[in-house]
């Protein structure tokens, strides 16, 4: 179980996350949502160690600030926002990067069966051998999932990872990285702006807002219209569709307190 307690992070005078807990916990999705500026990826910035920060990050009864930085990165995979590679790798390559610090002086066989493992499994082995400067923003996307995904890690950190993707690519990486997490029992955190798509594939949610926790705990708790007013300012009414599963529709922006001073 990953455990974030009492997480501070501040730009200067500027305080950008404030006094963040939460739980994560193995063979389930973690979404982190909230409003543009609420601190998302700045929190996963830190969890991954590329941020300093005020507070205690753990895995189990492991302090993960104060593991060496290559323990730590063998058991993390961590996928930023930005997928932009200026050297001339292929995918291959790119993806063999991963286990840098699984790398001795030369690749292994059981390297290289690795990454050919994880290409197929994401279903991008024609690929392989592409540079990655050549491929299209969706595909360079993927390319950087397989290189998180390469090393197997006990704890996975995903920034955005369907921003660049179509909605047809959008459920099949979830529902891979799903199948993966279960498979693993791997600890899975991912931010998304998509809230339907948190919402079916979130085992658990986190909302932010203004760099606090505004909520904490499964889909059906915390993906309310309240929450969604609140947080994203639109108004929504509820939708149950031919399998009887309960959706959220956006209808438009909210109307101001000053409109409705009665809305609860």
């Amino acid at each position: 179980m990953l455990k974030v307690e009492h997480l501070h992070f501040s730009y200067g005078k500027h305080c950008v996350l404030e006094d963040i807990s939460m739980l994560a916990k193995p063979g389930e999705i973690t979404v982190v949502l909230g409003a543009n500026g609420s601190g998302k990826s700045t929190f996963m910035r830190a969890v991954a160690r590329i941020n300093s920060f005020q507070g205690h990050v753990f895995y189990g009864d492991t302090d993960m600030c104060a593991l060496p930085r290559e323990r730590f990165f063998q058991m993390l995979g961590y996928l930023d926002q930005n997928t932009n590679c200026a050297a001339r790798f292929t995918v291959f390559e790119l993806v063999l990067l991963g286990r840098l610090f699984n790398l001795g002086l030369k690749v292994t066989p059981e390297d290289e069966k690795k990454v050919s493992e994880t290409l197929e499994f994401l279903k991008l082995s024609h690929l392989a051998n592409r540079y990655v400067s050549e491929l299209s923003g969706g595909q360079r996307q993927m390319a950087f999932v397989a290189q998180a995904l390469v090393k197997d890690p006990q704890i996975l950190l995903m920034d955005e990872p369907t921003s660049a993707l179509d909605l047809q690519w959008q459920f099949r990486l979830l529902t891979q990285l799903r199948d993966m997490t279960r498979t693993l029992s791997c600890t899975t955190i991912i931010t998304l702006h998509h809230v339907a798509l948190a919402a079916e594939y979130a085992d658990n949610m986190v909302i932010f807002k203004d760099g606090r926790v505004y909520a904490h705990g499964t889909p059906k708790e915390v993906f309310t219209q309240r929450m969604l007013r609140d947080v994203y300012g639109v108004e929504c009414e509820p939708f149950v569709d031919s399998h009887g599963v309960s959706h959220l529709v956006a209808l438009g922006p909210a109307a101001t307190q000053s409109e409705h001073p009665n809305t609860t």
